[in-house]
């Protein structure tokens, strides 16, 4: 129970402590029978999604048996079919999409398109991606299928230099390199920043989010030459510029364990929750939650549930308000939402996922109620 405790500067509320806590770990890939490479429904790709679609993967069947195999975001070489989906482990930069085990919510869905592309190397490989963000344009290729809430805030040290509270504005300043400690130093003295601003590894679907969404850039690749790329943001574990990802060096996403003193990282709420709690390995280290309140001065309240209205709360028009509220989807092609397995474990919500709402939220997650499930929202990727 001593990290409970970690919540009094949480960003959103949490649920019934002792629902989460008796939840067991997860393991990091399907297991168990059957083989996982023989089950109808092979996805990869989120990182914020694949502790709670492992949970789900042992809890959801069709007339008894398993019918998911969810891979997670890191790990060695896994196969999705018995025999030429063979993904590799990650760690190559610049390998083609669907070669690599998929890294995040892009890669996941890239890896999906290329299962879709007739000739692929790995056509009919993978039926689902897991993603926290959508992307691409509107169009009739992939659907983003929500089933659960999540929301993102940031995390700092228990001993940080940095306040565990920050408003929208000063959290902005952090990532823009003029808030004090923060210099934007990049063309004179490289990456010496006292302080710094972290961020996931590119492709990461929380990345987008928290740095689009929340802090509201046009995007979050972060590429150029460091002489004109704000000084004091990395993505990487040794702070020492962004985007070189060889010998592991690439920031994972929820990793609040990368975390020094004088540094900031987003993390999504509902992985904080699962880490925290037992429910899912934990890579916490010494971070804890921070909370951004609003230009009144609130600060959320923490009952043990996910508050599924955090950063919605604070009046209309209040500048300093974070959107910090998320859906997560597992994305499927369009052209099979009328496949029996699709159909029957993803879509509607008295689909086999959705109706699993307890287990959903042992796992940190908000659960959907009846919009879960819907089959709404479409995409080219």
């Amino acid at each position: 129970m001593k990290g409970i405790k970690r919540f009094s500067v949480a960003a959103i509320g949490l649920g019934v402590a002792g629902t989460l806590i008796s939840a067991g770990m997860a393991v990091a890939d399907p297991s168990g029978s059957p083989a996982a490479n023989t089950r109808p429904l092979q996805g990869t790709g989120s990182d914020t999604s694949e502790e709670v679609m492992n949970g789900l993967s042992d809890a959801v069947t069709i007339g008894g048996s398993k019918v998911i195999s969810s891979y997670n975001a890191s790990g060695g070489t896994f196969t999705s079919r018995p025999t030429g989906c063979s993904y590799a482990a990650t760690g190559t930069v610049g390998a083609p999409d669907g070669v690599l085990r998929p890294n995040g919510s892009g890669q996941g869905r890239a890896a999906l398109v290329a299962s879709e592309t007739v000739g692929n190397p790995r056509e009919n490989c993978l039926d689902f991606a897991r993603s926290s963000s959508v992307g691409g344009t509107a169009g009739s290729n992939l659907t983003y299928i929500p089933f659960a809430k999540d929301a993102v805030a940031f995390a700092v040290t228990a001993s940080s230099n940095l306040p565990k509270q920050l408003t929208l504005a000063d959290l902005k300043a952090m990532y823009d390199c003029t808030y004090p400690g923060f210099e934007d130093n990049s063309a004179a003295a490289g990456w010496q920043s006292n302080f710094k601003a972290l961020l996931p590894q590119s492709g990461s679907g929380s990345r987008d989010f928290f740095y689009n969404t929340i802090l509201g850039y046009a995007n979050s690749t972060l590429t150029g030459d460091p002489a004109t790329v704000r000084g004091c943001v990395s993505d990487e574990k040794d702070r020492s510029g962004r985007g070189d990802y060889t010998n592991n060096n690439g920031i994972q996403e929820h990793r609040a364990n990368v975390l020094d003193n004088n540094s900031i990282i987003g993390v999504s709420i509902a992985q904080y929750i699962a880490q925290a709690t037992g429910t899912s390995p934990t890579f916490i280290g010494k971070g804890v939650l921070g909370s951004i309140v609003n230009t009144a001065g609130d600060v959320p309240s923490y009952p043990f549930q996910l508050n599924t209205t955090y950063g919605t709360v604070a009046g209309a028009g209040d500048s300093q308000n974070a959107p910090a509220t998320r859906d997560i989807y597992n994305v499927v092609p369009t052209a099979d939402l009328n496949d029996p397995e699709v159909d029957q474990v993803f879509t509607g919500s008295d689909s086999l996922l959705c109706l699993q709402a307890t287990l959903i939220a042992k796992y940190g997650f908000g659960t959907l109620g009846s919009a879960c499930g819907a089959t709404t929202i479409t995409r080219n990727n």
